[in-house]
């Protein structure tokens, strides 16, 4: 069954993700009129409430892990090919998550619990142990590294 006010929210969500990356892709400096203005305000806050309702969605999803599976295999394809378009791409990094949320959905409360503690830890000790900066062209947004391994690793977690 549908949801239909959790695809309309999955809806504006997409579309302030679209017009932020269309700007960043076509290089458009910020100004004061009004599509600037709307374009500034959903940076960063529509790529987190699309994030959360996948989340939403993962969580009452009722699909069988193996179909979750292709889903997430099929998402991390496709922004692996749009990266080559794109390289502001994030579906790829959906994909992956998402096929890390899926072990997830058999844990318990304690054990969610955990397992978020240890993502924090890990986190932690990433953001204090690597170089964020490494294989970023901040004047062009591109990952110069990001076909390696290494990079591509760093990235999936860093971006």
């Amino acid at each position: 069954m549908r949801l239909t006010g959790l695809d309309i929210a999955r809806f504006i969500a997409f579309t302030g993700m679209v017009l932020v990356n269309f700007r960043i892709a076509a290089q458009v400096t910020g100004s004061t009129d009004w599509a600037s203005q709307i374009t500034h305000l959903l940076e960063g806050r529509a790529a987190a409430l699309f994030v959360t309702l996948a989340g939403v969605g993962i969580s009452l999803a009722n699909a069988p892990a193996s179909l979750m599976a292709k889903r997430a295999l099929f998402l991390f394809a496709i922004g692996l090919l749009n990266q080559t378009i794109f390289e502001a791409d994030i579906l790829h990094y959906y994909g992956v998550y998402f096929l890390c949320a899926i072990p997830m959905m058999r844990l318990s409360p304690r054990g969610l619990l955990i397992a978020a503690g240890g993502i924090l830890l890990i986190s932690f000790i990433m953001l204090i142990g690597l170089n964020y900066e490494a294989g970023w062209n901040w004047a062009t947004l591109q990952y110069a590294d990001f076909w390696t391994p290494t990079g591509f690793i760093r990235n999936l977690f860093y971006n």
